[in-house]
């Protein structure tokens, strides 16, 4: 399988300690502001937040949905972890984008209440979680749209405008650069992967790393941590050079076809 075009795979992965939570955060509506000050919501947006929970729990049994549902959790794993994206890509400047296998729909809704001009394709073959899907959207009055047939189909049978592809690891990335083929009319959009902390890409994934930076959980922004900080590098949009400080409890990989043969050996995987 060969490859070509314009293409970015986003490694992000996260590491929560939950234990200090137990008592500072067990306050539900100081958990809700501390998020919507965190990710600079609007009321509109964090009510939508709000009722996305709600139906998330009370669908939870029915469509089998998260492994959790504690507010502090959801809003770690899910809601926040979603909106991470938006520090690394500018998606005022995204059109489109695509989430492979969103399940309830992270990282996909939570990137549309956040960026409401984002036309977003939600890809999902569970029909049960499909339904769920186009519920929260009519509630939150979201205008997305679902695809329920596999990945590969999406790549063979659709053209949407689509310039950034989501997965919250829900295929591995061997099959998710499929799009990346000569051949496939999304070649030239970027591909973001969020993975474990201790991934190792190999093969043709490997070759396309570029740079590495921390990604910081929800709750460690707000307590202090004895973890010494580091410095990563990323890259924006415009090929500028973007450093910054966070602590150490996650990291996060950027792949590029072009790169490929900058990475310093500092950065290797």
């Amino acid at each position: 399988m060969s490859f070509e075009g314009n293409y970015i795979i986003f490694r992000i992965s996260i590491e929560v300690n939950v234990g200090f939570f137990m008592q500072e955060y067990n306050n539900e509506e100081f958990m809700w502001q501390q998020f919507a000050n965190t990710y600079a919501l609007t009321e509109q947006q964090l009510q939508q937040f709000q009722r996305y929970y709600e139906m998330l729990c009370a669908s939870n049994d029915l469509f089998n949905l998260t492994a959790m549902t504690e507010l502090k959790s959801v809003i770690a794993y899910h809601f926040a972890d979603s909106l991470e994206l938006g520090k690394v890509v500018d998606l005022t400047k995204i059109t489109m984008i695509a989430d492979v296998g969103t399940g309830a729909g992270f990282p996909g809704m939570a990137l549309k209440i956040k960026y409401p001009h984002l036309s977003v394709v939600l890809i999902e073959v569970n029909t049960k979680k499909v339904h769920f899907l186009e519920s929260v959207a009519q509630a939150l009055n979201l205008d997305i749209i679902t695809y329920s047939l596999d990945w590969r189909t999406f790549l063979r049978k659709t053209t949407y405008p689509v310039q950034l592809v989501c997965a919250r690891a829900s295929l591995q990335p061997e099959e998710l650069i499929r799009m990346f083929q000569p051949s496939c009319v999304y070649r030239n959009a970027e591909l973001v992967y969020w993975a474990a902390h201790d991934w190792q890409p190999s093969g043709k994934v490997a070759s396309l790393v570029r740079e590495s930076f921390t990604h910081q959980s929800f709750y460690m922004k707000h307590k202090e941590s004895e973890n010494r900080k580091n410095h990563y590098r990323c890259h924006d949009g415009n090929g500028n050079s973007i450093f910054f400080n966070s602590l150490k409890v996650s990291s996060t990989k950027i792949i590029t076809h072009e790169h490929r043969n900058n990475l310093s050996k500092g950065n290797n995987w």
